[in-house]
């Protein structure tokens, strides 16, 4: 069993790696992710074995609070209550600091505070222990793991602070004993120092906690998408149900401007759909009867009713947050090292700080110098930005991914994907539209429309993507189809079946030869038809070729662009086909891919992966079938298309939720981007604890006189974390490639069914209207010259929205 709980009181890396050694000690337990960032906690444990109360109550024994997680009693008000906290200690530090300083400079205070140590010591001591009640958490938790020889963050900030109390207080003892002179005590206290650093850190963890609040927004930004209600339509009448409420084949009212509640089906009326907010896509997009819709997404005009598909938990929307949140949850490898780096960083810390100590007492330093040092030690010391480091970059990048259409699963795909060194393309569905046609039907025995209507009857029982193909070709040709008998489909060949008593063969080359089919009559057509590089579809019966028909799927405008990207990235590209070798290279002709494996069965394609890896490759498998997903499952990093499949989907690492293979660069620089920052991250982090740590024990003191107060090293330490957390917010400024660049091309539209001014008129606005975009129609000529930024398919999108075809785009 999942189970998800909230965990309060983390503070710092040590504190996950506590909290998740608690738990995975117990019982039961499969596997725990702990995420700091989002104080929650996944928990696969097995019910026989463990309970809810037994985990809750191992958070609680290590000094934090759990719970089970509840969306509707997350705390918003988490920040607000830090910050009305900080104001207090802020307050009371005023106080504190306005006191203590009296005896150095000359402003305004009663003599007998300024004179009087003792009641100076009395006031300070009034004005600190508001901040040590408001800021309790630090010591409760801090001594707690200390002394259960776990400690963290908290334990470093409890022992300084703390020691420079009991310091403060010693020195009080000795005073009142007479062992120190009253007027040097005002010199030895340091309770300013402790309400300091106590309040210095809180400043700090209140900008990291504002800061890390930034880095969930994709993920809210997520949850606000869905409506909370929705229209629901039974029998004529309307009623506003909460959206928990639908079920499937509920039927639903969309009207103009409203939010689509859940995933569905269009069964009346027609409209225009908003899908950036899922797709990244930025055209809307036309929908009919019949057409899909995504819950989360904005009608734009007009109203239609559509049937609920999917429930609420399984709409589109939350498959995405919840994907976004796991891949937040999950740790990229490179973080075991910091993981084992951070288990000893805080007990080192303890031990220089002990041994600064004791080498200032023996250097004769005395007890004021050495104590002043090994507390700026504990408080300069800075867990948290080595353990920030990695999980903010990633929250920011998954998060920067989903809101452009690109899902990724885990932090570890980010990791693979910096290092893919090849990319694999399955060819149909992938580099091409998927929807195939019908082109040339050729046989020398029975008529065209017959060899249709023998395929298409045959393909009526089959869900191989060609089956579409035929099936539209005959309802074209108003061919009725027959019923057939003992349907069989042969996996990589074909299908087979009777038709009118009579046995037929449909499938590809492969399946003729394995089946001794004599097709010699019609080698100059075959040879013809691949020399062009058309997919051919063999019609057999008798061991006898009877039927040849040619089908022809377009290369989708994007999949051109995506390839010289990533040649020029360094990338070797590969297309992997079925098809046959002439008919693939003919179609690598407009692609430009560095290899073509062509002729392989679907159960096949795993062992291409295999091999290429086996060469010493980083390999990156696309596709969209159910077919491709041994191969998205073998390779370093599967991608499907998020169009694609439901198996394909659920195999592969990272979803494209748009059709548009620049994603795929897009998604390989959003890694290679998020992993140097996180090498940035880890560098800074571990620069400010090695420089830092040896200048506050005194290092350089005897050499240069250079050494640090204990409140600068805890306002240093505060904002070592937060300059993480910001430099990791830099990864939200991440755009893909084909966004940024504002080149303009120059380009010619040839354009189908302008008759009239009025034509002219409407397509230059089309155009015209676009961003970056600026168009002359010529109604003579039937073409627009356009200069522009965007893409063609965009262009084309645009005036064939506006009524008109665009046969031909070319560059001028």
């Amino acid at each position: 069993m999942k189970q998800k709980y909230s965990v309060k009181g983390m503070t710092c890396s040590a504190c996950e790696n506590h909290v998740y050694n608690s738990v995975c000690k117990l019982p039961g337990v499969n596997n725990v992710e702990v995420n700091l960032l989002t104080n929650s906690m996944n928990v696969d444990y097995d019910e026989s074995k463990v309970s809810d109360t037994l985990i809750i109550k191992a958070v609680n024994d290590g000094g934090y609070q759990a719970s089970l997680f509840d969306e509707s009693l997350v705390d918003n008000d988490d920040l607000s209550d830090l910050k009305k906290r900080l104001i207090y200690c802020f307050i009371a530090l005023a106080l504190l600091m306005y006191v203590s300083m009296s005896s150095m400079f000359n402003y305004p205070i009663p003599a007998f505070i300024r004179k009087n140590s003792y009641i100076n010591f009395a006031l300070q001591t009034i004005f600190l222990i508001p901040i040590l009640i408001l800021k309790k958490d630090y010591f409760i938790n801090g001594f707690k793991n200390l002394i259960h020889l776990d400690p963290t963050m908290d334990s470093l900030i409890a022992l300084g602070s703390g020691a420079a109390i009991i310091y403060s207080f010693y020195s009080l003892v000795l005073s009142l004993t007479g062992s120190m002179m009253e007027e040097h005590l005002v010199h030895n206290i340091y309770l300013e120092s402790a309400g300091m650093i106590v309040t210095l850190i809180s400043f700090g963890k209140y900008l990291e906690a504002k800061s890390k609040k930034k880095t969930t927004d994709a993920i809210s930004r997520l949850l606000e998408l869905a409506p909370d209600v929705a229209c629901r339509v039974n029998d004529g009448n309307e009623e506003i149900v909460k959206i928990s409420e639908l079920k499937i084949n509920d039927r639903v009212l969309v009207k103009a401007n409203e939010t689509i509640p859940v995933d569905g089906k269009i069964i009346q009326g027609f409209s225009s759909v908003d899908e950036s907010m899922i797709t990244g896509e930025s055209l809307p997009v036309e929908k009919d009867v019949a057409s899909l819709v995504i819950g989360g997404t904005n009608n734009l005009q007009g109203s239609f009713i559509y049937e609920v598909t999917k429930t609420v938990e399984d709409s589109t929307l939350a498959k995405i947050i919840e994907l976004v949140e796991e891949a937040s949850s999950s740790k990229a490898p490179m973080t075991r090292m910091i993981d084992r780096v951070v288990k000893y960083f805080v007990p080192t810390v303890i031990i220089i700080a002990i041994i600064t100590l004791v080498y200032w007492l023996i250097a004769g330093m005395g007890l004021n110098f050495a104590i002043t040092n090994a507390i700026a030690v504990l408080v300069i010391s800075c867990p948290c930005a080595l353990g920030l480091a990695t999980p903010v970059a990633i929250m920011v990048s998954t998060g920067v991914g989903a809101t452009n259409g690109i899902l990724i699963k885990s932090a570890s795909v980010l990791e693979n994907e910096n290092n893919i060194d090849v990319v694999v393309f399955d060819k149909t569905g992938t580099l091409t539209q998927g929807k195939v046609q019908v082109r040339d039907v050729y046989s020398n025995s029975l008529a065209n429309e017959e060899v249709i209507k023998i395929i298409a009857s045959l393909e009526k029982g089959s869900s191989h993507i060609l089956a579409d193909a035929f099936i539209q070709k005959a309802e074209e040709l108003n061919i009725e189809l027959i019923e057939t008998d003992k349907f069989e489909s042969l996996s990589g060949l074909g299908i087979k079946g009777t038709v009118l008593n009579q046995e037929y063969l449909v499938g590809n080359l492969r399946m003729i030869k394995e089946n001794k089919i004599d097709f010699s009559d019609y080698q100059d057509k075959i040879d013809s038809f691949v020399a062009q590089g058309k997919t051919l579809v063999f019609l057999a019966s008798e061991n006898k070729l009877i039927g040849l028909v040619s089908i022809f799927d377009e290369i989708k405008q994007t999949s051109k662009q995506a390839i010289e990207r990533l040649k020029e990235m360094k990338i070797k590209t590969v297309m992997l086909t079925g098809d046959l070798k002439t008919s693939a290279n003919a179609i690598n002709q407009q692609l430009g891919l560095d290899e073509v494996i062509a002729e392989v069965l679907p159960q096949d394609k795993e062992n291409v992966i295999k091999k290429l890896q086996s060469q010493g490759n980083s390999v990156m498998m696309v596709g969209d079938g159910i077919n491709d997903a041994p191969a998205l499952v073998r390779s370093d990093v599967g991608v499907a298309i998020g169009k694609g499949n439901d198996i394909a989907i659920d195999a592969a690492d990272v979803i494209l939720m748009k059709d548009d293979m620049r994603d795929i660069v897009s998604s390989i620089e959003l890694s290679k981007k998020t992993i140097l920052n996180i090498k940035e991250n880890l560098f800074w982090a571990f620069i400010y604890n090695i420089i830092g740590i040896p200048i506050a024990a005194g290092v350089f003191y005897h050499l240069l006189g250079l050494r640090l107060d204990a409140m600068i090293g805890s306002l240093c330490m505060s904002l070592s974390s937060v300059c993480v957390v910001s430099n990791a917010l830099r990864l939200k400024r991440f755009k893909p490639y084909y966004k940024k660049e504002n080149k303009k091309m120059k380009k010619e539209l040839k354009i189908e069914g302008m008759m009239c001014q009025m034509c002219k008129k409407h397509v230059e606005e089309a155009l015209n209207n676009l961003a970056d975009t600026s168009a002359v129609v010529d109604l003579e000529a039937n073409n627009a010259i356009v200069e522009t930024t965007l893409d063609d398919s965009v262009l084309k999108a645009a005036v064939e929205k506006a009524g008109y075809k665009v046969v031909e785009i070319n560059n001028v």
